[in-house]
C-alpha cells in the first residue's frame, strides 16, 4: 500500500511531471537563467545569454529536437522507475546515440567545455560510457586543459582526442586519468573547479549556495547528491539560514538513500 501511495503521489507531483516530460536537462534552463551553469571552465554561468536565442542545451530544446528524430523523451532507466527522467537520444539520422543525455553531462562535458550543440555532447557521452568514465570529472578535467591553453573552448575534436588518449592508456592518457585536481596542478592552472579534489558538478557553488555548503562539509567533496537545492533563493538569506537549508537537504538526501528512494522524488518525500 505504501508503494502504491508513493507512486500515486509521484504521478500527481508537478515537479515529477516536469522531469518525466523534459528530463534532467530541464535543470540547464534553470541554471542558465540563474547564471549558475558551468561555462568555459566555470568562468561564466551562462552559455546562452538572455535574449540571444534558444538555449540549445536545455530541456525544452532537447526534447523537441529528440522527438523530431524519433527519440524517446521519457524513459525508465531501470525496471520499476516511476519518474522516468531518462531519455533515449537520437542523432540526425534517427540512430540512438546515448541514453540518457542528462544534465550533469550537459553541464560539465558540454557547456563547461564550451560546447553549445547537444549532438556533440551526446557523441562524447557515448565514448565516455564505453570507457566507463565519469562525465563530471571528465568534463572538469577537459575544461582545465582548455584553460591551460591546450585547446580553445568548444574544440570537440580535441575532446575526442583526450578520450582516445584515455582509451590508449598512453603516458598522456594516464596523466589525464588522474582527474581534474591533479591535472590542474600538473599544468599549474589557477582556476581548478574542485572541492576536496573532486570536480564540481553542474551547480556553480558561487550561486547555488546551499549546495556549496553541502559540498564543503560532506566527506566526498563536490557531491551535489549529498544535499542539493538549486532553486533555493539565498541572496537575501544569512549564512545561518543557508546552512540550515543545507543541513535539511543533507538529512533528506541521506534518508532517501537509506530507503533506496530516488532523490528526484523529494517533492513527495520531503513533505510527507
Amino acid at each position: 500500500q505504501a508503494v502504491k501511495m508513493y507512486g500515486k503521489l509521484l504521478g500527481e507531483s508537478p515537479a515529477v511531471q516536469a522531469l518525466e516530460k523534459l528530463g534532467t536537462a530541464m535543470v540547464s534552463d534553470l541554471t542558465n537563467t540563474l547564471g549558475a551553469l558551468p561555462t568555459d571552465n566555470f568562468s561564466s554561468g551562462q552559455s546562452t545569454p538572455q535574449g540571444s536565442g534558444p538555449h540549445k542545451m536545455g530541456g525544452d530544446f532537447i526534447r523537441e529536437l529528440n522527438l523530431s528524430r524519433g527519440g524517446e523523451p521519457s524513459h525508465a532507466c531501470m525496471p520499476g522507475c516511476l519518474i522516468k527522467c531518462s531519455n533515449v537520444y537520437m542523432n540526425a539520422d534517427g540512430i540512438e546515440v546515448v541514453s540518457p543525455l542528462e544534465y550533469e553531462t550537459i553541464g560539465l562535458l558540454g557547456t563547461n567545455c564550451g560546447l553549445r550543440d547537444p549532438d556533440q555532447v551526446a557523441l562524447l557521452n557515448e565514448i565516455a560510457n564505453d570507457l566507463g568514465v565519469d562525465t563530471i570529472e571528465l568534463g572538469g578535467m577537459i575544461g582545465v586543459l582548455m584553460e591551460a591553453g591546450q585547446a580553445a573552448f568548444g574544440d570537440v575534436d580535441f575532446m575526442v582526442k583526450v578520450l582516445q588518449d584515455l582509451r590508449a592508456g598512453n603516458e598522456r592518457g594516464r596523466l589525464l586519468a588522474t582527474g581534474t585536481a591533479r591535472v590542474g596542478a600538473h599544468f599549474d592552472v589557477k582556476r581548478v573547479p574542485v572541492i576536496k579534489k573532486q570536480a564540481i558538478s553542474a551547480y556553480d557553488p558561487r550561486i547555488i549556495e546551499v549546495t556549496a555548503i553541502s559540498m564543503m562539509v560532506t566527506a566526498q567533496g563536490a557531491d551535489h547528491t549529498a544535499g542539493n537545492a538549486p532553486s533555493f533563493v539565498s541572496h537575501n538569506k544569512s549564512v545561518r539560514e543557508v546552512a540550515a537549508e543545507s543541513y535539511r537537504m543533507q538529512v533528506n538526501s541521506a534518508l532517501a538513500d537509506s530507503f533506496g528512494l530516488c532523490v528526484f522524488g523529494r517533492s513527495v518525500t520531503d513533505v510527507n
